[in-house]
């Protein structure tokens, strides 16, 4: 049993996975959302944006660790 998708208003992706007992349920950002995270926050004047741990992002695929940087033009 599985299921994932994208909320309909942050476009945040998600997932659930089961162990046979629990379903666990997982949430995270792409550049998609990111852009879209980032552009409410200068169009609301927030002083800056980031990700939680920017390490995080050399983790990434390379094209995704691309769109990721990319993802703060939004907000520059």
């Amino acid at each position: 049993m599985s299921a994932s998708g994208k909320d309909e208003n942050m476009h945040a992706s998600w997932f659930n996975t089961f162990d046979g007992t629990t379903v666990s349920q997982y949430w995270y950002d792409d550049a998609d959302s990111l852009s879209l995270k980032y552009s409410w926050a200068k169009a609301n004047n927030v002083r800056g944006v980031g990700p939680y741990t920017f390490e995080d992002i050399d983790l990434l695929p390379a094209a995704d660790r691309g769109k990721i940087w990319e993802a703060f033009d939004a907000f520059f």
